[in-house]
C-alpha cells in the first residue's frame, strides 16, 4: 500500500511539474519548431531532475542532477512569471475602477472631438487685433471653447493616469502586496523569492518520492531472495544426500553449499526433521 500511494504521489509532482515546464517552454517560443524543441529539452531536464538521484549515485550524475536542478527551476520561474502577467491581465481587465474610469475617458475624448476651435493662444491674439463687433463676438466664443478644449485635454491627462493607476492596484497579487509592505521589501523581489521556492520544492519532492519508490521496489525482492534461495538450497541438498553425493553432515552440508557452519547445521536439522516425519 505504501509503495503505491508513493508511486502515485511521485508520479503526480513529475507530471505536474513536467506540465510547468512544458507551458514555460510555450511562452518562451515563437514558432511551431522553437516551442517543439523547447518544450522536448525542458521536458527532458525536469525528468532527469527527478530520475537522476535514483538511477545513478556517481559524481558524474550529481553534476548532471544540480545542472538539471537549475535548468528545471528557472522553467518553473518562468511559468510563474508568465502566469502572474496573465492573473494580472485577467484581475485589471474585471476592475470596476478601471471601467469607470475608462467610460469617463471616452466621454471626454467625444466631448474634444466635437469642439473645433483652434488653440487658446492663436484665438487670444486675434481676439487682440480685431475691432469689427460681430467678428470679435465669434472669436470670443471660440475662446470659450478653446479654454474648455485645453481643460478637457488637461482632464483627460488625469483620467489616463488614473485608469493606469487602477490597472497596477487590480493586477496585484493581494498576498504578495502585503507580504512586501510588511518586510519593507519590493514587490518582484518577493515574487521571485516565492516563485524559487515553490519551484525548489517540486523538484526536490520529486526526487525524494522516485528514490523513495524506487529504492523499495528494489529492496522488495532483496528479502524475498533468501527464501527463495533457501528453498532451492533444501531441494538440492534432499536431492545429493540422497544419491548419496554428500553425506548428511554439518562438514558434508557445508562443503556442498558453500555457507556457513551456523547454516550448515540449520539445513541438517531441518532435514533430520523431514526425514524423521516420513
Amino acid at each position: 500500500m505504501i509503495r503505491i500511494t508513493s508511486f502515485t504521489f511521485a508520479t503526480f509532482v513529475t507530471v505536474t511539474a513536467i506540465v510547468m515546464s512544458a507551458v514555460a517552454a510555450l511562452d518562451r517560443g515563437s514558432t511551431a519548431v522553437d516551442k517543439t524543441l523547447l518544450i522536448a529539452i525542458s521536458v527532458a531536464i525536469c525528468t532527469g531532475s527527478h530520475l537522476i538521484p535514483s538511477i545513478s549515485k556517481t559524481k558524474l550524475a550529481w553534476l548532471l542532477w544540480v545542472l538539471c536542478m537549475v535548468g528545471a527551476v528557472y522553467s518553473h520561474i518562468t511559468f510563474f512569471s508568465f502566469a502572474k502577467l496573465r492573473a494580472n491581465d485577467e484581475r485589471s481587465q474585471y476592475s470596476i475602477q478601471r471601467s469607470g474610469v475608462e467610460r469617463e475617458i471616452e466621454v471626454t475624448r467625444l466631448a474634444l472631438e466635437r469642439i473645433e476651435a483652434r488653440p487658446v493662444a492663436t484665438v487670444a491674439s486675434e481676439l487682440a487685433v480685431t475691432k469689427g463687433w460681430s467678428r470679435r463676438n465669434a472669436l470670443e466664443e471660440e475662446l470659450t471653447e478653446a479654454r474648455r478644449a485645453t481643460m478637457l485635454q488637461a482632464e483627460l491627462i488625469k483620467l489616463t493616469s488614473k485608469a493606469t493607476e487602477a490597472e497596477v492596484t487590480g493586477s496585484e497579487d493581494i498576498v504578495t502586496s502585503r507580504i512586501a509592505k510588511v518586510t519593507g521589501s519590493n514587490q518582484d523581489s518577493i515574487e521571485l523569492v516565492i516563485a524559487s521556492t515553490f519551484s525548489i520544492l517540486i523538484e526536490l519532492l520529486g526526487a525524494f518520492l522516485w528514490r523513495e519508490v524506487l529504492t523499495r521496489k528494489e529492496e522488495s525482492p532483496a528479502l524475498e531472495s533468501p527464501m527463495k534461495s533457501d528453498a532451492n538450497s533444501h531441494v538440492d541438498l534432499e536431492n545429493a544426500i540422497a544419491t548419496g553425493i554428500v553425506k548428511p553432515t554439518v562438514k558434508g552440508i557445508r562443503t556442498f553449499l558453500g555457507c556457513s557452519q551456523t547454516k550448515a547445521m540449520e539445513f541438517r536439522r531441518i532435514y533430520n526433521l523431514q526425514r524423521g516425519k516420513t
